[in-house]
């Protein structure tokens, strides 16, 4: 039973590394974090979010946060690439979507992003 546990463990550590971290461009990080907020996948889109190690009890606080203040108004029907404007120098991009929620509003989006000292593109939870 301890095996087991410390495999699914495992499993699950895996999972939250790469569920949305080490995107190999901005835009396809910020596509996923569409798709997790499109189906409702807290977990998920917050972990397309640059957190410090240090900042463990603050992503869980965040998490909570957007579950118990969701909208019907914020659901997302669909959403298209619009532009992507990336500064390899300084490490940050902006990547623009449309988005259409469930309600007929579409909205033009644009997320920072931000890459991190191994390369990986996040979602810069500072702007």
């Amino acid at each position: 039973m301890k095996k087991i546990l410390s495999i699914l463990l495992l499993c699950m550590a895996t999972f939250m590394f790469f569920g949305c971290s080490g995107g190999s461009s901005p835009k396809s990080v910020a596509k996923k974090a569409l798709k997790c907020q499109k189906e409702n996948d807290v977990k998920g889109f917050a972990n397309c979010i640059y957190f410090k190690d240090s900042d463990k009890e603050y992503k869980n606080l965040f998490i909570q946060q957007i579950e118990n203040n969701r909208k019907p108004s914020q659901e997302i029907e669909s959403y298209e690439f619009v532009d992507e404007d990336i500064d390899e120098e300084s490490g940050k991009a902006k990547v623009t979507f449309n988005v259409t929620y469930k309600n007929g509003r579409t909205v033009k989006e644009t997320f920072k992003m931000i890459r991190d000292d191994s390369g990986k593109w996040w979602l810069n939870q500072l702007y």
